[in-house]
């Protein structure tokens, strides 16, 4: 079975195509940095995705990075407080929870990563 993908001719395609790459890297083993580099081209164009941004923190803490991670952590919940997340931010939880869950679901997890031993 062959595919064929459509040539990339516009900043959403590009995007997408980028999302591919991280989740594909944040597969494998060593994918991390590959991941983290397409996470941060994506948050260029679109800084203000509290989901990318906590995903990019996630793979921050795995990598050990946890001053960065934390950082990347309060800006999402900073700017889900003063509702200037381009999307609704969404936990990786079950169900569907509130705006004001997800907050504070945030919070205890920013809590729980300050609280952390190295």
């Amino acid at each position: 079975m062959q595919f064929q993908a459509k040539p990339v001719v516009n900043q959403a395609d590009e995007m997408n195509v980028l999302l591919f790459q991280a989740a594909e890297a944040r597969t494998q083993k060593d994918g991390a940095p590959r991941a983290l580099a397409a996470l941060d081209r994506i948050l260029q164009a679109y800084p203000t995705d509290g989901n990318l941004r906590f995903t990019r923190a996630e793979l921050l803490r795995e990598a050990g990075r946890k001053a960065e991670a934390l950082a990347d952590a309060k800006q999402v919940l900073a700017l889900g407080k003063a509702s200037q997340l381009r999307t609704r931010f969404t936990p990786p939880t079950r169900g569907r929870i509130s705006r004001e869950q997800a907050l504070a679901w945030l919070e205890d997890e920013i809590s729980h990563w300050e609280n952390e031993r190295p």
